[in-house]
């Protein structure tokens, strides 16, 4: 199509004039290589992260068919937690917080079948299992145990909005 033309174009326009400064200047492009691990668990990611949930969440409360939106996401800080909530009652809306727990048993039989994800490793699962106890010890536990994805969301909008289906 012409846009995709025009942008191919303007790219390679772009790339010529950059080329040519580095030549100019004696500067040698090298490729930045980190562990994806340090990235995703840098303060600015999460701060990244933060923002575009914050964002999507924003979206979402413009939106005419939506009523209620669930964020899952693993807080393991915080600072990170807090800095959603502050963000979410900066956009006029309630934020209720829940701990996701299952038995050691689930964590095990889940971390066996997710075989997709690269940091499933023994090393985690053992940091996992002994993280159980306490996430356990948290408030507003829900045991996860043997439910689904959407079997979860259901018991968490029932908590919120009783049995009259009012998030339907």
């Amino acid at each position: 199509t012409d846009s995709m033309e025009k942008a191919i174009t303007e790219t390679n326009r772009r790339r010529t004039i950059q080329d040519a400064y580095n030549k100019e200047h004696g500067i040698t492009p090298k490729t930045i290589v980190k562990e994806l691990n340090e990235v995703i668990r840098s303060k600015e990611t999460k701060e990244m992260a933060i923002d575009n949930i914050l964002h999507m969440i924003g979206n979402y409360q413009n939106c005419s068919v939506c009523k209620t939106v669930v964020l899952v996401w693993l807080m393991d800080e915080a600072w990170v937690c807090e800095k959603l909530a502050e963000g979410i009652q900066t956009l006029g809306l309630g934020a209720c917080e829940y701990t996701l727990i299952c038995s050691e048993e689930q964590l095990r039989r889940q971390w066996a079948e997710d075989t997709t994800c690269p940091w499933r490793t023994e090393e985690w699962l053992r940091i996992s299992v002994k993280s159980l106890q306490h996430f356990s010890s948290l408030g507003n536990c829900l045991d996860t145990t043997g439910l689904s994805a959407e079997a979860v969301a259901d018991r968490i909008l029932r908590d919120l909005f009783g049995n009259d289906k009012l998030y339907e």
